[in-house]
């Protein structure tokens, strides 16, 4: 059966070239229907695999992800100040390298491979958007699930909160936020006022889809390597797909209660040329807090006895945060000669657990209580060219796009013992500097890219990329991430955290 899959796949491949009167898109119904989409196939290659996680492997090759994507946009209504259309974007992929490869396709277990597999994660999953949109005067309506953008940053999120991540497939650095983001069922209007400053009235109401983080499977290209330097990765892999089991299992229920509604509202205006918005948004977490007692009970047994079964109704609970902030945009031509963009937010009443203090040397596991704390962050953009002789000769006298950033965020009443994903014991803030170098060569037609990533809770990437683009249609893709940690708060701190994952990664596109 996946032989046929991946065939037929091929076939498509191969046969695109041959498909006449291709356009940039396809208009249908005297124009009311118009149709665009891709197909493409994304391959990972580890330079190198850690030594307990090769029994998971049986070749470097990580991730072959085949994906076809459509896009329709039906004109239900155009007269006059009314305008009516149906928007969606539809995804299916196919995870061919946990059928391909043999040692991969035994370490999922069977339940979390065939989501990892295909979109199944979530019955809606091949659904990414699906929406009316309603234009009536000043007056816009959408109703549906939908992905939204609250920022002016990119690879790091401050503001930027209203959608949870799919990080199983891919990265912030190698893939936009855009495409790692998972829709949610919602109304979301807008009002366009005739106040000073052109202010625009938004709200979003989210009345129970309720989507929690979705991380690297353990076993998969992304999962961790192992969960500590003495324990076999066969015994972590088992304990961390049993945390993932049941952070699925203990989530709100979707669509069927008002309880974990959802909803929040900004105002965006233009002052004096700044682009400026300010927001609020009251949310249920993406990632649960546990339960202490029940939860330590359950790693009693699994490290004592080697047992995981459920023996509580309930494990972890996913609790109310909310943010404020705002953002702004500016082109700033006296010192910085280029675009300065920023966005700053306010954490109010964010849940933690606390490490357990008498845990000893299992204290990653065992959790002490929970407690709320507030959280400051921002971060800071600056867009502009550079002008590079030498470079200028070789790319059609273009310009060489730079863009800087840096990220700050502090955690108030701080303690050390507050369990936070990412960051190291004791860090009561972290900072974050990022870099992107970009210029277009022969036409427009090759795009390179170098971005890189410091973090000083101890990590940090550097990703390179080239794309050939010689048409409307056709995309090839080649690059490369790499990442360093020096952390020691934790033994194994690269595996522990999904550093140890050097690749190179290949995409091969088809546009219509």
């Amino acid at each position: 059966m996946w032989l046929a899959r991946v065939l037929a796949f091929i076939l498509f491949i191969v046969a695109l070239p041959w498909v006449r009167e291709a356009e940039a898109y396809v208009s249908l119904m005297d124009g009311r229907l118009m149709l665009k989409g891709s197909i493409d196939t994304f391959w990972i290659v580890r330079t190198h695999i850690p030594g307990q996680e090769t029994q998971w492997h049986n070749s470097n090759v990580g991730m072959l992800l085949n994906t076809v994507r459509v896009e329709p946009m039906f004109k239900v209504v155009q007269q006059d100040d009314l305008t009516i259309n149906i928007q969606a974007i539809f995804r299916y992929y196919f995870e061919a390298m946990t059928v391909l490869d043999r040692q991969m396709h035994e370490a999922l277990p069977a339940g979390n491979r065939n989501q990892y597999e295909y979109p199944r994660y979530r019955h809606d999953d091949p659904v990414n958007e699906l929406f009316v949109d309603v234009m009536k005067g000043a007056w816009n309506f959408r109703l549906g699930k939908q992905i939204i953008t609250w920022g002016e940053t990119e690879l790091k999120r401050t503001t930027d909160v209203i959608n949870p991540m799919d990080l199983r497939y891919s990265f912030p650095g190698i893939s936009p936020f855009e495409d790692l983001k998972i829709g949610l069922w919602m109304l979301r209007t807008f009002y366009k006022s005739e106040l000073p400053g052109d202010l625009l009235f938004e709200t979003i109401f989210i009345p129970g889809d309720h989507q929690l983080m979705r991380i690297p499977v353990s076993g998969s290209n992304w999962g961790s390597g192992l969960f500590n330097e003495d324990m076999p990765s066969s015994v972590a892999n088992h304990w961390v797909t049993w945390l993932q089991d049941n952070w699925k299992h203990d989530a709100p229920p979707r669509l069927r209660s008002l309880r974990y509604y959802q909803w929040g509202m900004r105002l965006r205006g233009y002052t004096k040329g700044v682009d400026w918005t300010l927001q609020y948004f009251d949310s249920v977490d993406f990632i649960p807090t546990a339960i202490p007692d029940r939860l330590n009970n359950a790693a009693t047994r699994f490290f004592g006895f080697g047992k995981t079964d459920r023996r509580f109704d309930k494990y972890f609970n996913y609790e109310r945060t909310r943010y404020v902030g705002g953002s702004f945009q500016y082109p700033e031509e006296r010192w910085v000669k280029g675009m300065l963009r920023g966005e700053v937010s306010y954490q109010i009443g964010k849940h933690y657990n606390l490490w357990d203090p008498k845990a000893g040397d299992i204290d990653q596991v065992l959790q002490d209580k929970v407690v709320q704390r507030d959280a400051v962050g921002y971060g800071i953009a600056i867009d502009r060219p550079i002008l590079w002789p030498w470079l200028m000769k070789y790319n059609d006298a273009r310009k060489l796009d730079l863009t800087f950033q840096v990220f700050q965020d502090w955690i108030l009443r701080h303690q050390r013992e507050l369990v936070i994903s990412g960051r190291g014991k004791g860090d009561r803030n972290t900072t974050s500097l990022t870099i992107q170098l970009m210029t277009y060569w022969f036409k427009q037609e090759l795009t390179t890219v170098w971005k890189s990533l410091y973090d000083t809770s101890g990590y940090g990437y550097n990703v390179l990329s080239a794309v050939y683009a010689p048409g409307d249609h056709w995309r090839y893709e080649a690059g490369s991430m790499f990442f360093y940690s020096y952390t020691s708060w934790h033994p194994s701190s690269r595996e522990f955290n999904s550093l140890d994952k050097d690749c190179f990664y290949f995409r091969l596109k088809y546009e219509w």
